[in-house]
């Protein structure tokens, strides 16, 4: 599969393809949240995402409010080993728990309970920890 088609025409498949040719400072939200989530391309678009974030904590892609928040936080062993934008990190999701994260209201209560948890653990993990 250099350069071609993908071999295997998923959504995903081809969307990943797709965006490999794509100018990074032309990606959209929602494309930040499909890559990231596969956990590629991590060093150059985790800060673009984050940069993101830090202008918006619950940006969202396609799916639901918050859900770029949810596959950063999803690689926060990554983030762990870059102090510098763990650092980031770990404001924006100070200011999140500061805002009480989100309505009940808003989206599905499933997802909503689902980064509640990863920021919960989050902080319990990586933000309580710097306060001893």
């Amino acid at each position: 599969m250099c350069g071609g088609e993908p071999e295997w025409p998923s959504h995903l498949v081809t969307t990943l393809h797709r965006l490999r040719s794509k100018p990074v400072n032309q990606f959209t939200t929602e494309d930040l949240r499909i890559v990231i989530g596969q956990e590629l391309s991590l060093e150059v678009l985790m800060p673009v995402a984050i940069e993101v974030l830090e202008k918006d904590p619950f940006a969202d892609g396609d799916f639901f409010r918050g859900d770029l928040l949810l596959n950063v936080l999803r690689n926060v062993s990554w983030l762990v080993e870059r102090p510098s934008l763990m650092g980031r990190i770990a404001a924006i999701v100070q200011l999140v728990v500061k805002l009480e994260f989100m309505d009940e209201d808003c989206g599905d209560k499933n997802e909503v309970t689902e980064i509640r948890e990863i920021v919960e653990a989050f902080v319990s993990e990586h933000l309580d920890e710097r306060a001893k």
